[in-house]
C-alpha cells in the first residue's frame, strides 16, 4: 500500500522536528500506518523505536503491541527472536491476549513443536492467563500426537491438560481436556441438572434499573442494550439475571444473550444451569432442527452455528456486510438461492435464511474434508479452506485448527464446538464424546 506507506514516511520524517513525547506521539501515528499497510520493515522499526524512547507508558503498550503483532508476519524466528526480546516488558499481559494466541498458531504452522512445547512446560511470566490454556493444550496434543517428544511424557501430559482445564473453566480447552484426561463427570452433571426456577423480580431498584427495565418492558431493546454500559455500576447482578431470564421467556433471545454474558462475565463461578439455558437457547426451535434434517445436520451443530453467527438475531448485519440468523453475504444468499430455484431471498426472513445456511453448510460439507475444515470455509470462505485442508490437513484436526492463521476462524471454531457440548448436555443427554468424536474423530 503505497500511499499509506508515504503518508508514513511523512509523520516519520516530521518527527525529529518535535521534541519530546509530540515527535514520539508522530513516530507512533507512522508505526500504525506501516503496520495497516502491511509494511513490516517500517513497522518493525518505527514501532521498536517508539517503545524504546517514549516515556508514556500507555504509548509504549500500544506500540509494544504493534511491534509484536508486526513480528507474527515476519515469521516464526524473527516473531521468536522479537517475543524473546520484548515480552518481559509487558506489563498488562491481557492487553496482549491476541498476539500471543497468534504466535502459538504461527509455530504450529512452521512445525516448531518443540517449541511450543518447552514454552508451554515454563510459560513466561508475561504470558497472558486467558492464553495460558491454548499454550498448554497444544503443548500436551503435540506430545500425545507424537509430534514431538520429551523425559517424562505421560506426566507431563497430564499435568498440561490439567492446566488447560483449571485456567479455562467452562469452555473449549477445559471440555476437550476433561474428555482426553477421561475426567468429564463434574462438567456433564453440571449441564445434566435440572435448571434452577426463574429468578424472582427484585424487590429493590436503583434509578438507573428502573430506566433500563422501562425499556425493555416497552420493547426499546437497542435503547436499553446501548445504554447499559454507561449505567453497570448501577445495576445488581441480581436484577441482570431476572432480566435474563424474563427476556428468555418472552422469547428475545438475543438480547437475554447479551445480558447472560456480562453476567457470566461478572462472575463465571456464579453462572447456573438456568444462565446457561438462556445464554444457548434453542430459539427458531420450528425452523433450526427441520431445516438441520433435511440437509443431514447435526441439530446442535446447527444450533451452535446460528448462536454463534447471529445471537439468533434475524435483522442483524455485520461491518462487512453479513445479514441474517446465518450470516450470508448477499451475493451467496443470492447464488444459494439460485441453486435452491427460490428467488430472490429475503436474508432477513428466519426461514429464508436457516433454509440458505443449512443448504451452504452442506454444500461446503460434500466438498471438504473434516468438519473443522467445513466450519472453516464457512467463515473464512471455501478458498481458505481449501488452503487450509492442502497446508494443515496432515495434523490431527483440532491442532489444524490451531494452525489457521485466521484467528477469526479459529475462534469461530473453537466456539461452535463448546456451543455444541453445551447444547447437547442439556438437550440431549450426551456427552462431550459426543461433540469430540463429531469434530475431531477422537
Amino acid at each position: 500500500n503505497q500511499p499509506a506507506t508515504r503518508r508514513g514516511d511523512q509523520l516519520a520524517a516530521l518527527s525529529p522536528r518535535l521534541k519530546g513525547e509530540a515527535g514520539t506521539a508522530l513516530l507512533e501515528a507512522a508505526g500504525r500506518i506501516y503496520l495497516a499497510a502491511g509494511n513490516h520493515i517500517k513497522s518493525k522499526s518505527t514501532n521498536e523505536s517508539v517503545v524504546n524512547t517514549s516515556v508514556d507508558p500507555s504509548r509504549k503498550k500500544r506500540a509494544l503491541y504493534r511491534l509484536l503483532k508486526t513480528a507474527l508476519d515476519m515469521g516464526g524466528k524473527t516473531a521468536l527472536a522479537l517475543f524473546r526480546q520484548y515480552g518481559p516488558r509487558i506489563t498488562d499481559p491481557e492487553y496482549f491476549d491476541d498476539v500471543c494466541d497468534g504466535l502459538v498458531s504461527l509455530l504450529v504452522r512452521e512445525r516448531r513443536f518443540q517449541t511450543v512445547v518447552e514454552t508451554a512446560l515454563s510459560p513466561p511470566a508475561w504470558w497472558p492467563r486467558s492464553e495460558k490454556s491454548q499454550l498448554v493444550y497444544t503443548a500436551a496434543r503435540l506430545l500425545m500426537t507424537g509430534l514431538t517428544d520429551t523425559s517424562d511424557k505421560e506426566e507431563k501430559i497430564t499435568a498440561l491438560l490439567r492446566a488447560a482445564g483449571d485456567e479455562n473453566g467452562r469452555g473449549y480447552y477445559a471440555f476437550m481436556s476433561a474428555y482426553l484426561l477421561k475426567q468429564t463427570d463434574a462438567i456433564e452433571a453440571f449441564f445434566r441438572q435440572a435448571p434452577e426456577d426463574k429468578p424472582e423480580r427484585p424487590a429493590a431498584w436503583h434509578e438507573e434499573e428502573l430506566r433500563l427495565d422501562g425499556f425493555f418492558f416497552f420493547g426499546l431493546y437497542g435503547r436499553a442494550l446501548g445504554r447499559l454500559p454507561a449505567a453497570r455500576k448501577n445495576v445488581k447482578t441480581a436484577t441482570v439475571a431476572y432480566w435474563v431470564g424474563d427476556l428468555n421467556a418472552r422469547r428475545r433471545w438475543y438480547e437475554a444473550i447479551q445480558l447472560a454474558g456480562l453476567l457470566r462475565s461478572r462472575d463465571p463461578a456464579a453462572f447456573t444451569r438456568r444462565d446457561f439455558g438462556a445464554y444457548y437457547p434453542r430459539a427458531f426451535a420450528d425452523l433450526i432442527p427441520a431445516a438441520a434434517a433435511a440437509y443431514g445436520l447435526d441439530e446442535h451443530l446447527f444450533f451452535a452455528l446460528v448462536r454463534q453467527e447471529s445471537a439468533f438475531n434475524p435483522g442483524i448485519r455485520s461491518s462487512a456486510g453479513a445479514v441474517g440468523l446465518t450470516q450470508l453475504m448477499p451475493d451467496t444468499g443470492e447464488w444459494l438461492a439460485g441453486l435452491l430455484k427460490t428467488g430472490n431471498p429475503d436474508l432477513t426472513d428466519p426461514a429464508t435464511s436457516v433454509r440458505l445456511g443449512a443448504y451452504y453448510l452442506d454444500f461446503l460439507k460434500k466438498r471438504l474434508d473434516t468438519l473443522p475444515f467445513i466450519l472453516a470455509g464457512y467463515n473464512g470462505g471455501p478458498t481458505n479452506a481449501r488452503r487450509w485442508l492442502r497446508e494443515y490437513g496432515d495434523l490431527p484436526p483440532d491442532l489444524a485448527v490451531e494452525a489457521l492463521d485466521f484467528g477469526e476462524t479459529r475462534d469461530f471454531i473453537k466456539s461452535i464446538f463448546s456451543a455444541h457440548v453445551i447444547y447437547d448436555l442439556m438437550y440431549d443427554n450426551t456427552g462431550i464424546a459426543a461433540s469430540a468424536a463429531l469434530f475431531y474423530n477422537l
